[in-house]
């Protein structure tokens, strides 16, 4: 949920929807979510082509699992709806530590960080869908929980400005160590390895 994940409500409870470009990644979800029965329609392809210039863009895996009370007390937790424009938001939940595991935090950087070579070595987090306050909220949990210090990074996204977390060169090798073993192979690029 602190990257790409998403759940919606589908009548009267929710379903976790997946979206990714990493085929591997979607496959591994899948599969996990298969062994708990949480899954009836195996991964399918999107081709999303750019209007602009009519060209493809990276094939997007997806999937999406069955609805339960489960996802719905997580969309409840996750979830705040904006009454004036009648959206959802996503927010962090009051109990954040309890999902920041190195597991949880792997999933996340697989779906949605990179490593920056450029400008000094970094691993960025993408939060670009949290407030600053979030961001930093978060920031603050990695430090507290795993003694992980890093900085928020404030950029141009389009029309918004979007924060996100940067892992210093410092704490790199302490980042790996708590991750690595949860990353796939072919995902540990993200990271630096």
């Amino acid at each position: 949920m602190l990257g790409d994940g998403t759940i919606r409500m589908n009548g009267h409870h929710a379903l976790l929807s997946i979206q990714q470009t990493d085929e591997t990644l979607v496959n591994t979800l899948w599969s996990l979510c298969n062994k708990y029965g949480l899954v009836s329609k195996k991964v399918q392809c999107l081709y999303p082509v750019n209007k602009l210039t009519g060209k493809k863009k990276k094939t997007v895996y997806y999937f999406q699992t069955l609805t339960f009370l489960y996802f719905t007390s997580l969309f409840n937790e996750w979830y705040m709806i904006d009454k004036v424009n009648n959206v959802k938001k996503k927010i962090l939940p009051i109990d954040l530590e309890v999902y920041l595991t190195p597991i949880a935090i792997a999933y996340w950087v697989m779906g949605d960080a990179t490593f920056n070579k450029i400008g000094g070595r970094r691993i960025v987090l993408c939060t670009d869908c949290f407030s600053l306050d979030e961001v930093n909220r978060l920031k603050f949990a990695l430090f507290k929980k795993y003694n992980i210090d890093s900085y928020v990074k404030s950029l141009k996204n389009g029309q918004h400005i979007v924060h996100r977390i940067a892992i210093s060169r410092e704490n790199i090798r302490k980042f790996q160590e708590l991750i690595s073993c949860y990353v796939l192979p072919s995902l540990l690029y993200r990271i630096g390895l």
